[in-house]
């Protein structure tokens, strides 16, 4: 019980202080308090362990990516832009990839923040970062993927969860696999329930 409130006092501690040096206080503190007494947050800040990491892990991930975007190209002044340097900028793009490792292995649509990080790199025309931040998480993946293989002799691609999802009915893989059609009915009512 003491860990699920551990990991919401640290997303609450970093986004508080990241948001609130962001944006204006009368923005920043309705939505820190809306998050904080959010039933279904406190909820799972009560209850579940994997939820608040996520959470916490999450606004960990923005606070890292936010601070090495801010280096390459700094918003107090437009005029100094520059893009990867692979001296100085290979730590933090591995670094960037590990957090975003950690992302999926919490929460699978954790792996989403891979594609939208090479979009922003991509969009803000820093194109050699995007290629670095590509490269270490291929290289980050790999890393654990054979980590995974040597340690516990797991084959690379065995995953019954995603193996599970393929299926018409995720409890009785006898019913067949989905179709495309199926998948975006699936999204269609999945994305009405939220």
């Amino acid at each position: 019980k003491i860990l699920p409130l551990l990991f919401f006092l640290v997303f609450i501690y970093y986004f508080w202080n990241f948001y609130s040096k962001k944006l204006d206080i009368l923005i920043a503190l309705p939505v820190i308090l809306m998050v904080i007494f959010n039933p279904s947050i406190i909820t799972m800040a009560s209850t579940l362990y994997a939820e608040t990491f996520f959470m916490a892990l999450s606004i960990l991930t923005i606070r890292y990516f936010h601070l090495y975007f801010e280096e390459i190209e700094p918003l107090t002044n437009a005029k100094v832009r520059r893009d990867f340097v692979f001296k100085t900028d290979i730590k933090r793009v591995l670094g960037l990839a590990f957090f975003v490792l950690a992302l999926y292995l919490s929460r699978t649509v954790g792996l989403l923040i891979a594609g939208i990080i090479f979009l922003f790199f991509i969009l803000h025309k820093k194109f050699v970062a995007a290629l670095a931040f590509t490269s270490s998480m291929i290289l980050v993946v790999m890393l654990f993927v054979g980590t995974k293989k040597l340690v516990w002799d797991i084959p690379v691609f065995a995953n019954s969860q995603l193996s599970g999802l393929r299926n018409i009915d995720f409890y009785d893989a006898s019913k067949g696999q989905e179709k495309f059609t199926g998948y975006l009915v699936r999204l269609r009512d999945n994305s009405k329930l939220y």
